[in-house]
Protein backbone atom coordinates (compact mmCIF):
# COMPACT_ATOMS: atom_id res chain seq x y z
CA UNK A 1 0.00 0.00 0.00
CA UNK A 2 1.43 3.28 -1.09
CA UNK A 3 1.32 5.83 1.81
CA UNK A 4 2.03 8.87 -0.48
CA UNK A 5 4.21 9.94 -3.59
CA UNK A 6 7.62 11.74 -2.43
CA UNK A 7 9.93 13.66 -4.09
CA UNK A 8 13.68 13.08 -2.54
CA UNK A 9 16.02 15.67 -3.54
CA UNK A 10 19.90 15.10 -2.56
CA UNK A 11 23.07 15.37 -4.34
CA UNK A 12 25.14 12.84 -2.36
CA UNK A 13 24.36 9.54 -4.00
CA UNK A 14 24.94 7.77 -1.18
CA UNK A 15 22.94 9.56 1.01
CA UNK A 16 19.96 9.42 -1.72
CA UNK A 17 20.28 5.73 -1.88
CA UNK A 18 19.36 5.13 2.07
CA UNK A 19 17.31 7.66 2.37
CA UNK A 20 14.69 6.03 -0.89
CA UNK A 21 15.29 2.59 0.90
CA UNK A 22 13.98 3.91 4.04
CA UNK A 23 11.00 5.85 2.51
CA UNK A 24 10.29 2.36 0.09
CA UNK A 25 10.03 0.51 2.99
CA UNK A 26 7.85 2.88 4.68
CA UNK A 27 5.76 2.31 1.82
CA UNK A 28 5.90 5.71 0.10
CA UNK A 29 6.07 5.90 -3.65
CA UNK A 30 9.80 7.60 -4.63
CA UNK A 31 10.90 9.41 -7.29
CA UNK A 32 14.12 10.60 -6.81
CA UNK A 33 16.43 13.74 -8.42
CA UNK A 34 19.89 14.82 -7.56
CA UNK A 35 19.61 17.97 -8.28
CA UNK A 36 16.91 21.20 -8.20
CA UNK A 37 16.69 21.29 -12.20
CA UNK A 38 16.02 17.48 -11.93
CA UNK A 39 13.83 17.88 -9.39
CA UNK A 40 11.93 20.99 -11.24
CA UNK A 41 11.50 18.44 -14.46
CA UNK A 42 10.25 15.25 -12.03
CA UNK A 43 7.15 18.27 -10.49
CA UNK A 44 6.35 19.20 -13.93
CA UNK A 45 5.38 16.09 -15.05
CA UNK A 46 3.94 14.01 -11.56
CA UNK A 47 1.73 14.94 -8.62
CA UNK A 48 3.45 14.85 -5.36
CA UNK A 49 2.43 14.89 -1.60
CA UNK A 50 5.20 15.75 -0.18
CA UNK A 51 9.13 16.64 -1.36
CA UNK A 52 12.09 15.67 1.06
CA UNK A 53 15.53 17.80 0.02
CA UNK A 54 18.39 18.79 1.32
CA UNK A 55 19.41 22.34 2.02
CA UNK A 56 22.81 22.32 0.27
CA UNK A 57 22.08 21.53 -3.29
CA UNK A 58 24.48 22.55 -6.23
CA UNK A 59 23.63 25.79 -7.99
CA UNK A 60 20.03 26.79 -6.15
CA UNK A 61 19.91 25.90 -2.60
CA UNK A 62 16.69 23.58 -0.86
CA UNK A 63 14.93 26.84 0.02
CA UNK A 64 15.13 28.29 -2.80
CA UNK A 65 14.05 24.91 -4.55
CA UNK A 66 10.78 24.94 -2.56
CA UNK A 67 9.66 28.17 -3.08
CA UNK A 68 10.04 27.58 -6.96
CA UNK A 69 8.06 24.32 -6.39
CA UNK A 70 5.30 25.69 -4.50
CA UNK A 71 5.05 28.60 -6.26
CA UNK A 72 2.87 26.46 -9.06
CA UNK A 73 2.04 23.79 -6.21
CA UNK A 74 1.33 25.52 -2.97
CA UNK A 75 -0.64 22.45 -1.17
CA UNK A 76 3.20 20.48 -1.52
CA UNK A 77 4.64 19.58 1.77
CA UNK A 78 8.71 20.12 2.09
CA UNK A 79 10.82 18.29 4.19
CA UNK A 80 14.58 19.64 4.68
CA UNK A 81 17.38 17.50 5.45
CA UNK A 82 20.58 19.37 6.65
CA UNK A 83 23.85 18.57 8.28
CA UNK A 84 24.41 22.24 9.07
CA UNK A 85 22.99 24.29 11.45
CA UNK A 86 20.12 26.68 11.51
CA UNK A 87 22.00 29.75 10.34
CA UNK A 88 22.16 27.69 7.04
CA UNK A 89 19.20 29.60 5.59
CA UNK A 90 15.88 27.08 6.01
CA UNK A 91 12.67 29.21 7.79
CA UNK A 92 12.56 28.05 11.36
CA UNK A 93 8.57 27.40 10.65
CA UNK A 94 9.57 25.00 8.27
CA UNK A 95 9.84 21.02 9.07
CA UNK A 96 13.46 20.04 9.12
CA UNK A 97 15.64 16.77 10.39
CA UNK A 98 18.88 17.36 10.74
CA UNK A 99 21.79 14.88 9.11
CA UNK A 100 22.80 12.04 9.62
CA UNK A 101 19.70 10.63 10.78
CA UNK A 102 18.37 7.02 11.26
CA UNK A 103 16.44 5.57 8.39
CA UNK A 104 13.44 5.02 10.73
CA UNK A 105 12.87 8.66 11.45
CA UNK A 106 12.97 10.15 8.13
CA UNK A 107 9.64 7.64 7.60
CA UNK A 108 8.41 8.39 10.46
CA UNK A 109 8.37 12.14 10.32
CA UNK A 110 7.56 11.92 6.51
CA UNK A 111 4.60 10.17 7.57
CA UNK A 112 3.84 12.39 10.50
CA UNK A 113 4.16 15.83 7.67
CA UNK A 114 1.71 14.31 5.80
CA UNK A 115 -0.83 13.24 8.22
CA UNK A 116 -1.40 17.07 8.63
CA UNK A 117 -3.76 18.97 7.28
CA UNK A 118 -2.11 21.18 4.52
CA UNK A 119 -1.93 24.87 4.90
Amino acid sequence: MCSGRVLLVEDDVLVRLLAAEALIDGGFDVAEAADAPEALRLLDGREFDLMVTDVGLPGMTGAELAVRARTDRPALKVLFTTGYGPEDGVPADLPTLRKPYAADALAATVRSLLAQPSH
